[in-house]
Order: C-alpha cells, then sequence, then structure tokens
C-alpha cells in the first residue's frame, strides 16, 4: 500500500461522521476563511447508513474540496496580480499627470 492511498484513507476516516441516522460527510473549514463563510466546518449527508457506501462517496466530496481550493487559491492569486497590475497602472497615470 503505497504513501498516498494510506494518506487518503486517513483524510477518508477523517471525514467521515457517524450519527443515528447515517454517515455524514464534514470538513473544518480553514481559520481563515470562517470570518468570510461564518462557519467553522461544512457537513453534508451522504445519504446511507453503510459505512463502504459512506467512504465512497467521502472520496468524492474530498476531491471536490481539493479541486475547490485549488481554484479558490488560483483565483487569489491572480486577483493579487491583478490588483498589482492596477496600482501600476494608477501610479503611472499619476506620474503622467
Amino acid at each position: 500500500m503505497g504513501t498516498a492511498s494510506v494518506a487518503n484513507q486517513q483524510a477518508v476516516s477523517r471525514a467521515l461522521l457517524r450519527r443515528r441516522s447515517g454517515w455524514y460527510f464534514r470538513y473544518r473549514i480553514p481559520t481563515a476563511m470562517r470570518s468570510i463563510l461564518r462557519r467553522t466546518e461544512i457537513r453534508l449527508y451522504l445519504g446511507t447508513v453503510q459505512q463502504a457506501a459512506a467512504r465512497e462517496r467521502v472520496s468524492l466530496a474530498l476531491a471536490h474540496v481539493v479541486a475547490r481550493k485549488r481554484l479558490s487559491k488560483r483565483m487569489h492569486e491572480v486577483s493579487e496580480h491583478a490588483r498589482a497590475d492596477m496600482y501600476v497602472v494608477q501610479f503611472k497615470d499619476r506620474r503622467r499627470s
């Protein structure tokens, strides 16, 4: 068993939450995002009481979260570059006046 699959299994185990009604996906929101989202975690019902089915669904949910985190990070980087470019343009405009 490779290191990546062990890490994935650990992530799946941390994201699974058992309640009477069935299995839930649980994702802790990073501290920096909590004030924006006004939440500390996301919980989604996985629609099953079977652990095997829940594990499969959590794997899909984690892949979705990772993709969104990458997209968010990229959008943040792009917006920082855009702000820097805008500052340069404003600075050049002031020098021309």
